[in-house]
Parts: structure tokens; C-alpha cells; sequence
């Protein structure tokens, strides 16, 4: 089946894609403290943010559809959190805001490098392997869940006869494939984890080296993080300035 991959869009020829994970993983994680520290009463800032974020999508020469598609997807989830935490944060609509400006950092930087790259870039910045290893082994068989799902979904589809269900027969249908999907993912886990350790698996990840900087792009991924810092330094700087 056809699965539309984090990275799909990884190997575009743009001035995002070229540069190098560590320092995208330092820009971009930047990015998203300074949005998510921003006060309640700190609209101005959240829209100097989503200004910079849309002209770094314009460079990124990423289709809007996709991205537009997986945030949207995520929307539901992040308006019921939002709804919860309203008191708290200050209100829905800047929660929901911060979330969302999160949200497409993530997108952006996960959509421009190879997930196997940024595994090795959150390595070289020394970040605990065991958080590594699980989202390396997450990449590797989500799209075999998602796979699992759509045949027990279409085997369903197919076995629906007079027409549309009632929601309450769609739910009680829905819980039962959710259920049987932990059951034989949790099972598929079992066996695979087994074979790792039949073939000497002892908890790291053999890979090839990360390659360090290029020299023909050294200086570029150099102008990205001192202007990227120098960027949000100075939208930092708007915030804080009183306008009349």
C-alpha cells in the first residue's frame, strides 16, 4: 500500500534540504522554545513567528498540500488539548496558535532531511540513545501498523452489506479493529525483537558514520545558523520593544 513518507520530500534541491541536521535541529528547536515561551498577551510575537515560518516554507520548496494535510490531521487533537489547558495558557486561540506554528517547525524540518540523518544528528548533539533507538524502530514499523490497519480496515469495508452503518455500529466496529491491531502488533514486536536478538542485537544500532560538514557547504550551513539566530534575536527585540 502507499504510504505518504515524513521524509518524502527530503532530497527537494533547496537551500533548506542542503544543510546539515545538526544545525536545522539547532535552529528549529530554538524556534519552537521561543513560541512556546511567548505570554498569553503575546500575540505580536506569534505572528512575527508565523511570518518567518511561512517565508521559511516558501524557500523550503515543499507542496503545501501535503503539509497542510498532516496538520490538519493533528488539528482535532491539538484543539481538545487546547481546550483543556485554555485557564492555564491564557486563552484557546494562543494555545492553539503555539501548537500549530510546533507544529509546522516540525513538519519543515522532518520533511526536508532524511529521518536516518536526523537519528545520527540527534546522536552526534548526544541525545540518550534509548530515545533514539525508539524512534528509529517507530520510523521503521509505523508504516507496517498503518498497513496491518488499512487491510483489516478494507477486509471490513468489504464484508459491509445494505448499505451505511449506524455510529454506534461504526464505533463498536472501529474499538474491535483498534483492538486486534494492538494485539497483533504487539505480537509482531514479540517476533521481531526476538530475531534481533538471534542476530546479536545488544541494544545499539550498528550504522554507517555521520558525515561531518562539507566543506563546499560549510560556510552555508555557518550563514543559516548565524542569521537564523540573529533572526529570532531580533523579532525577540520587536516583542519587547512598547508600542505606541
Amino acid at each position: 500500500m502507499h504510504h505518504n513518507f515524513i521524509d518524502a520530500y527530503s532530497h527537494t534541491d533547496s537551500f533548506l534540504c542542503r544543510r546539515d541536521p545538526r544545525v536545522k535541529l539547532f535552529v528549529f528547536g530554538l524556534f519552537i522554545l521561543l513560541v512556546l515561551l511567548q505570554p498569553s498577551t503575546g500575540m505580536r510575537g506569534l505572528v512575527f513567528y508565523g511570518v518567518l515560518l511561512a517565508v521559511v516554507f516558501i524557500f523550503s520548496h515543499l507542496p503545501l498540500r501535503p503539509i497542510a494535510g498532516r496538520i490538519l490531521t493533528l488539528l482535532p487533537f491539538v484543539l481538545l488539548t487546547g481546550w483543556s489547558m485554555r485557564a492555564a495558557s491564557g486563552g484557546l486561540a494562543v494555545t492553539v496558535i503555539k501548537a500549530v506554528e510546533a507544529m509546522v517547525a516540525v513538519f519543515l524540518m522532518v520533511s526536508t532531511t532524511p529521518f536516518p540523518r536526523l537519528l545520527k544528528a540527534l546522536e552526534a548533539m548526544r541525545c540518550p540513545s534509548i530515545v533514539i533507538r525508539m524512534l528509529s524502530f517507530l520510523y521503521r514499523y509505523i508504516y507496517l501498523i498503518l498497513d496491518e490497519f488499512m487491510k483489516m480496515r478494507q477486509a471490513q469495508l468489504s464484508r459491509t452489506v445494505g448499505g451505511r452503518l449506524s455510529p454506534g455500529r461504526q464505533a463498536k466496529i472501529f474499538s474491535s479493529i483498534l483492538g486486534h491491531l494492538f494485539v497483533r502488533s504487539y505480537e509482531k514486536g514479540e517476533r521481531v525483537y526476538l530475531a534481533m536478538c538471534a542476530r546479536g542485537y545488544d541494544g545499539t544500532v550498528r550504522v554507517l558514520a555521520y558525515p561531518g560538514f562539507a566543506r563546499t557547504a560549510a560556510w552555508a550551513d555557518g550563514a543559516f545558523l548565524v542569521i537564523s539566530i540573529l533572526i529570532m534575536g531580533s523579532l525577540e527585540a520587536l516583542c519587547l520593544m512598547p508600542w505606541k
